[in-house]
């Protein structure tokens, strides 16, 4: 093999870069404004407060649950027929 025949041809044009850098110039950013001068505070409506509840409840039961689970399945493995 000679060198010439491993290079690659140089009359096939390479797109890929100039696609990108056409997608590139389209897309335009927009930033959102920082919200710096409001106030930070935040205030728990009931609803929200509910919500925030019963979020946190079902995930402590499902925990439980899961406990439950893998203590009664671990202990019945032990105490199993002799």
């Amino acid at each position: 093999m000679s060198a010439s025949e491993t290079d690659s041809p140089r009359d096939v044009p390479v797109a890929m870069p100039e696609l990108r850098r056409e997608r590139a110039e389209r897309v335009a950013v927009r930033r959102r404004r920082s919200r710096s001068h409001r106030s930070r505070k935040v205030s728990w409506t009931p609803a929200a407060r509910r919500g925030a509840l019963r979020a946190f409840l079902v995930c402590v039961g499902v925990l439980v649950l899961m406990g439950l689970g893998l203590y009664l399945g671990l202990s019945g493995q032990s105490a199993g027929p002799a």
